[in-house]
């Protein structure tokens, strides 16, 4: 979960990143709100799920190399490390703590609405759309398909472009975003990204909305009329955590002008959004990768680089149990089962890892030498583990492996190829797994 947690944060932050540094300023106002709707719960998926799959091994060459896997299986110990579980408990406390205070002010906030809604005065109809006045709020907003205009706004001399634009809010459906929003930072709460990109929502919500309505009218006369609200009220809690931005919000008026007047981004730069798609696949490669190590089988060793894949020799090793006028599968056959044999007789789950639930594969390279003995064992790819307890446990397990495959009894004849004895390099993953 820690490291769920982790990778979710990593991702929100990037993404965010990316979207102030490449798309903020672009005006496919549509592209962006979308981008901002889902950039969050994509980072989220990504870390819940990614790490639950391991790669494919990258180097080819592993796979000719390999043996068939080997399953080590362990009963899970029924007692837990006291501080591994201190460490679990603490956070799961903190996120319920922040989870309760943040759903305590969601519902603080829609009981607070329905108050505001019943002291309302209904003052008109516009088809489904509903307009109250009332005098507990300084500034306008909408909620779901209601209209909510302070009372002092009465005799206003821009209210009927007041009314457009909170109906452009609703016809675009920005309420249901910021509820999607709210409900959003409510079970997020820790993560400060999605916090600012429910501001960034809120802004795209109002380019948006000053878009469709200034190609009915000179931007300068709607420029000059936010121009004359810099002096308005804001929305204050529970308007402002549910609605979208009023008309009167002076903490936008500087970038919905900037915006107005600034040249609409050309069609060709929509491509930038195609940037994305590599960025999310390399996401979950990085979070599905549960190994430390994808170097190759073989890293620059001069006699490593001389033994053979199972490809390249003319015959197999001959085991000892295995008689010498064996047939090639035969002799095939008999070197797997004679190594499996081996490790499932002799390998005990390892203590450590037992103790802090370790699992995963080990994967480690030998050579069967040309006098038959068993050379050059090294881990090649292993489990990847982020606490110094885990570490030390992936250390024992690897260690253990390692010394297990040294012992293999020697091969009663190696490899040939050519007629000749040569060198065979085998790769065995063992799967640790507690039950």
């Amino acid at each position: 979960m820690i490291l769920s947690l982790f990778y979710y944060l990593l991702f929100s932050a990037l993404f965010y990143a990316i979207y102030k540094l490449s798309y903020a300023r672009l005006s496919f106002h549509k592209t962006n709100r979308l981008a901002v709707l889902s950039l969050p719960l994509i980072a989220l998926a990504i870390a819940l799920f990614a790490p639950r799959f391991d790669l494919p091994p990258l180097n080819e060459k592993l796979d000719s190399f390999q043996l068939p896997e080997i399953v080590i299986e362990g009963e899970s110990l029924k007692f837990e490390n006291v501080e591994g579980r201190a460490i679990s408990s603490s956070w799961t406390l903190v996120y319920t703590l922040g989870l309760i205070l943040s759903l305590v002010y969601f519902i603080i906030g829609l009981l607070r609405f329905r108050k505001l809604l019943l002291s309302a005065k209904l003052e008109q109809e516009l088809g489904s759309i509903k307009i109250f006045w009332s005098k507990h709020i300084d500034a306008a907003f909408c909620f779901t398909n209601y209209i909510f205009l302070p009372a002092q706004l009465k005799e206003h001399k821009d209210l009927p472009l007041i009314i457009e634009h909170e109906k452009r809010h609703i016809q675009f459906g920005h309420v249901w975003d910021r509820l999607f929003y709210k409900l959003l930072s409510t079970l997020l709460w820790f993560d400060p990204f999605v916090h600012a990109f429910s501001k960034e929502l809120r802004q795209i919500h109002e380019f948006e909305v000053d878009a469709d309505l200034i190609r009915h009218q000179e931007i300068e006369n709607y420029a000059q009329t936010l121009l004359r609200s810099t002096l308005g009220a804001d929305l204050q809690f529970p308007e402002k955590a549910l609605a979208p931005s009023p008309f009167f919000n002076s903490s936008l008026i500087k970038s919905r002008i900037t915006m107005m007047y600034s040249n609409q981004s050309r069609p060709w730069r929509k491509a930038l959004y195609a940037l994305l798609i590599p960025i999310t696949v390399g996401m979950v490669l990085i979070a599905c990768n549960k190994t430390e190590s994808q170097e190759p089988v073989v890293v620059g060793v001069e006699n490593k680089a001389q033994a053979l894949s199972i490809e390249e020799i003319d015959a197999f090793p001959i085991a000892e149990p295995c008689a010498e006028s064996s047939s090639a599968e035969d002799r095939k056959s008999c070197v797997f089962q004679s190594v499996y044999n081996h490790i499932s007789d002799n390998f005990v789950y390892p203590s450590l890892a037992k103790e802090h639930g370790l699992e995963g594969k080990i994967f480690i390279s030998f050579v069967i030498e040309v006098d038959g003995s068993i050379g050059d064992v090294e881990v090649i790819k292993s489990i990847e583990v982020y606490t110094e307890e885990l570490k030390m446990a992936k250390e024992q397990a690897e260690t253990q492996a390692m010394a297990l495959i040294k012992t293999i009894p020697s091969f009663a004849s190696a490899a040939s190829k050519d007629g000749k004895s040569v060198r065979m390099q085998l790769v065995i993953p063992i799967a640790l797994k507690l039950t």
